[in-house]
């Protein structure tokens, strides 16, 4: 019910345009981040996946324009998914944040945000709301780019089942 669908579909025109995106999302925010990170790969865009401080040090000096930072960020909010938010932005990268409220930190910096609600026992987030979100962008990318899509999956298909990981 939070989705904008203006932003869902600028977001998938910046992921589009980008030479690479830069995927961030540290502590309970990885495995959206991961999940967001493969369907970038399986529509074939450039995608990096940078899960710590380190990652973001060593990769804050190659950021540019024509580069996108997406942030992936929720309750207790990452301080280095926020921080690249922040550098990107000030480098003139085109910033997208997916997050859980419009007050969280680095979404005044976040050129679109795309927002969910996420439900919690304690101190668990359940990822499912997030999930969601980017199961939209991986339709979007689908839509608009068809056969690439088809073709990476069709890949991956082939690899695993010839790997064992899979079965056919």
């Amino acid at each position: 019910d939070r989705l904008a669908p203006d932003q869902l579909d600028a977001a998938l025109d910046f992921l589009l345009a980008a030479r690479r995106v830069i995927v961030v999302g540290a502590g309970q925010s990885h495995v959206l981040a991961l999940h967001l990170h493969r369907a970038l790969q399986t529509a074939q865009i450039d995608s990096q996946l940078l899960g710590d401080w380190y990652d973001f040090l060593f990769d804050a000096a190659n950021f540019g324009a024509e580069d996108v930072l997406f942030g992936v960020t929720v309750w207790k909010y990452s301080r280095m998914t926020v921080e690249a938010v922040r550098f990107a932005r000030s480098v003139g990268a085109p910033t997208i944040l997916l997050t859980d409220a419009t007050y969280a930190p680095g979404a005044e910096s976040a050129d679109v945000t795309l927002l969910f609600e996420w439900q919690a026992r304690g101190e668990y987030m359940s990822p499912a709301a997030g999930a969601a979100i980017i199961d939209c962008l991986a339709a979007g990318l689908a839509a608009r780019v068809p056969e690439r899509v088809k073709r990476s999956m069709a890949l991956q298909f082939e690899l695993g089942a010839a790997s064992g990981i899979a079965y056919r």
